[in-house]
């Protein structure tokens, strides 16, 4: 029975906190589904195509990815304005959003994607990523395909905003889940019955998953929620500058996040050598499986606010903070151990093939710990729309990113570049946190309120 009475516990309490506990525990079992495919589709891929085309593959991938930035924030506001709507039970104007976002996109990717299907053969690709000349019209032909699915799957992937919008994010994030596992099979087959080919891998794993994509839009709009089915008649063009309003916030606070951690292993290379960027990957790697706890924990927790802050419900809002507050507690203690774990933990994953610093370890952990209650404030206060605060902590932090990383790398090595980063996101830690207790305080004014 007392194995039985915390899984009855999910079924209890008020209709959102239900909802939001099934979202957690869906979230945490996708979660380890989605990496015991992960590991298992890297070996299989590289045996398929060697180590240098998966190489090569992977970073098209990433060159391609970049392109979401387009969507310029869309999709988070467009998450918050289906999340609003239904949670006043307003289905027609949630409908109308929803054919409206279909609209925007075609209106976005489409063009994007037949200027690029038409500008590969212009690019020097073996150039670019440094590799053999003789690649020229395999990279054309693979960057093609990639862009054409990349286009329609950047129209498709509207549903996912719907589903996490009406607080269905588990079953969102198992439909990527089921996706990744398709191409698994579908790549598995391939190294059966094919000879290794980067054409069939790109078809592989960008074809698949925009199937399974197709399936679940049919399903979501035609079965389950038909109410919310798009038609080119509920389009409404000043319904745009609605959502942008808010999704540009999430689009430039994206794009500073972005550039802010992605900029590091430069940095780090540049102050302290490639061996700094492989020993601060490999120690970030181990101490930040508390992150992806917490990502998993907070993730439901963005919409179920947007939801209770429409109808004012700010008793649950204080509820399910302190909770989240709890939680962090929590996650604090896995990282101590982690951290004290270190020594028997990189000696038998490294077997000593990366020279490892306690003081790295140490400001990787701090680091670590800040982010992560970061994070878990940022979502709570996504789910409001009151955005614009975070949006100009991150900008200014954006700004003096580099000059503060290498001024700091300058002085104390690879930890001062860490070190530049915990100092710009060290304001967050008490903005964001009393954002968020006036916000549900209902004494937020002027910028706070934003």
């Amino acid at each position: 029975m007392s194995l039985i009475a915390p899984i009855l516990s999910l079924f209890r309490g008020d209709k959102r906190s239900v909802i939001v506990k099934k979202n957690i525990v869906g979230s945490f079992v996708v979660k380890v589904f989605s990496v015991l495919i992960s590991l298992l589709l890297v070996p299989i891929t590289i045996g398929y195509v060697s180590g240098e085309l998966y190489g090569i593959w992977l970073t098209l991938a990433t060159i391609v990815s970049w392109a979401n930035l387009f969507d310029m924030g869309f999709g988070h506001g467009l998450r918050n304005k289906v999340a609003e709507s239904v949670a006043l039970e307003k289905w027609d104007k949630a409908r109308e959003y929803i054919s409206t976002g279909y609209f925007f996109f075609c209106l976005i990717f489409i063009p994007v994607a037949v200027i690029v299907y038409f500008a590969c053969p212009l690019v020097n690709w073996p150039e670019l990523l440094s590799i053999q000349t003789e690649y020229q019209d395999l990279l054309v032909s693979v960057m093609r395909i990639v862009i054409i699915f990349f286009g329609m799957q950047s129209v498709i992937k509207i549903q996912g905003a719907v589903l996490n919008g009406l607080q269905l994010t588990a079953l969102n994030s198992s439909f990527a889940a089921l996706g990744q596992l398709l191409v698994l099979i579908v790549v598995y087959t391939l190294t059966l019955t094919t000879k290794p080919s980067l054409t069939y891998l790109a078809y592989a794993i960008c074809a698949t998953p925009l199937i399974l994509d197709l399936l679940v839009s049919g399903w979501l709009y035609l079965f389950k929620y038909k109410k919310l089915c798009p038609s080119v008649r509920l389009i409404r063009l000043p319904l745009v500058k609605d959502v942008l309003n808010l999704g540009i916030y999430f689009f430039i606070i994206q794009i500073a996040v972005i550039v802010l951690y992605q900029t590091i292993n430069v940095i780090l290379s540049h102050v302290a050598g490639p061996n700094a960027v492989t020993e601060y990957n490999v120690i970030y790697k181990y101490i930040s499986i508390p992150l992806m706890i917490s990502s998993t924990l907070v993730g439901p927790l963005w919409s179920a606010f947007t939801d209770a802050f429409t109808v004012k419900d700010f008793v649950w809002m204080s509820r399910a903070y302190t909770n989240m507050l709890r939680s962090y507690v929590g996650l604090v203690a896995i990282l101590l151990v982690l951290f004290l774990a270190y020594p028997i933990a990189f000696k038998y994953w490294l077997h000593g093939k990366v020279e490892i610093h306690l003081s790295m370890v140490v400001i990787v952990t701090l680091h670590v710990a800040i982010v992560m209650w970061n994070n878990m404030h940022t979502v709570l206060i996504n789910g409001t729309g009151r955005v614009l605060l975070q949006l100009l902590c991150y900008v200014l932090g954006l700004v003096a990113n580099i000059p503060l990383a290498l001024l700091l790398g300058y002085y104390y090595g690879a930890e001062g570049v860490i070190f530049s980063v915990i100092v710009l996101n060290l304001p967050l830690v008490f903005i964001m946190r009393l954002q968020i207790k006036k916000i549900i305080n209902q004494t937020a004014t002027g910028l706070w309120a934003r």
